[in-house]
């Protein structure tokens, strides 16, 4: 799947599991992975982390 940046995603963790949201900053289509902000649970600030596309699933958009 192709992600865009600014779109809402659920980031999963090791066991595919929710591990919480961010919004996709950047997709790098040749290694497959996206830059994410995500804020860590026990984070004040959110971080921009690299994910593997397998490990996010779009989130609806709010209407």
């Amino acid at each position: 799947m192709i992600f865009t940046p600014g779109q809402p995603v659920i980031v999963l963790d090791t066991t595919h599991k929710p591990a919480g949201t961010g919004i996709v900053q950047v997709y790098y289509a040749d290694t497959d992975r996206c830059q994410v902000l995500f804020q860590y649970p026990d984070k004040t600030q959110p971080e921009s982390i690299p994910v593997p596309v397998y490990r996010l699933v779009a989130q609806a958009a709010a209407e």
